[in-house]
């Protein structure tokens, strides 16, 4: 509202001056018009929904280990017991679900899935993957989940301390959910943006850059020439 009553407030004043009338309330209900059809553009569509609706209420049960009510959303309860593995052996297990892309050939919907599980030590673990569901057989035609793949768990912050080829060390703390990367030489910090590579990592931003393989990397600096450094 404040929005449009601030647009409505500038063209009354122009008015004013030039003497030309503005109908504000044709005005205010041609902008709402424009909201409504965003509106309606931007919401999610039914089947979409309830797809999503499904896998969070299945990991709702996990978080709370309702074993039998999590197996009601599955096919085959049996599929489920990778991920019900998974959560047994963590402290806090926290799912976030994305928008649920359909497949209308095979009449699917695939959901992408990001979980963050704590163990008893504080240590979190980061898992990526995605659910598959399908439409339950016969007169039940509720969503049902088929599978869910996840990528094998990896640290949430993984700190790395490099020792160059300078005797200068470089330290660099990694944030796997964020793909980012905090990189310091003492006197500056440049935050980095994971960037897509063959094999190892490669981190870019602020001009400076870091890729590696293994245990040995080369960083970049404006102005420098490569640094060789390698994991302490």
């Amino acid at each position: 509202m404040s929005l449009i009553g601030t647009g409505c407030t500038n063209e009354v004043e122009a008015s004013a001056k030039t003497g030309n009338a503005i109908d504000l309330a044709a005005a205010a209900n041609e902008a709402a018009a424009d909201i409504g059809n965003y509106a309606a553009v931007a919401a999610v569509p039914a089947d979409e929904q309830a797809a999503g609706d499904v896998v969070r209420g299945m990991f709702a049960a996990l978080v709370d280990r309702r074993w039998r009510d999590a197996r009601l959303d599955w096919r085959d309860p049996a599929n489920m017991g990778r991920v019900e593995r998974e959560r047994d052996g963590y402290e806090r297990f926290i799912a976030e679900v994305g928008r649920a892309v359909a497949d209308r050939s095979v009449d699917a919907m695939t959901v992408p899935l990001e979980i963050v599980a704590t163990a008893a030590g504080g240590r979190q673990m980061l898992y990526t993957g995605e659910a598959t569901l399908q439409r339950g057989r016969s007169g039940d035609r509720a969503w049902k989940i088929e599978r869910i793949d996840l990528s094998p768990a990896i640290p949430v912050r993984v700190d790395a301390v490099y020792r160059c080829a300078d005797g200068r060390s470089l330290t660099v703390v990694f944030d796997n959910r964020r793909q980012t990367a905090l990189a310091d030489m003492g006197r500056t910090t440049w935050r980095l943006e994971q960037q897509r590579v063959a094999s190892g990592i490669g981190y870019s931003g602020q001009g400076a850059e870091l890729r590696g393989q293994g245990r040995d990397a080369d960083w970049r600096v404006p102005g420098q020439p490569p640094l060789r450094c390698s994991v302490t």
